[in-house]
C-alpha cells in the first residue's frame, strides 16, 4: 500500500488516492507493530513529508530518534 501511495504521489493529480493508501498503511503498521514502533512512526513521518506537513513531521522524527 505504501508503495502504491508513493507511486500515486509521484504521478501528480492523485494525491487523494495516495493519502488514502498512506492512512491505510499506517493503520496496518500500528495494528501489527504498535503505535510507538520505529517503523510505524517513520511511515507517518514520511507521509507528513509527502503532504508538506513539516511541523508534524519534525515532532515524529524526534520520536523516531528516541525510539
Amino acid at each position: 500500500m505504501a508503495n502504491f501511495a508513493s507511486t500515486y504521489r509521484k504521478q501528480g493529480g492523485r494525491s487523494n488516492e495516495a493519502e488514502t493508501l498512506e492512512i491505510r498503511a499506517m493503520e496496518a503498521r500500528k495494528r501489527v507493530l504498535g503505535d510507538d514502533h520505529q517503523k510505524t512512526l517513520l511511515s507517518i513521518t514520511l507521509s507528513y513529508h509527502s503532504a508538506k506537513r513539516w511541523e508534524e513531521a519534525e515532532v515524529l522524527e524526534k520520536q523516531v530518534m528516541e525510539a
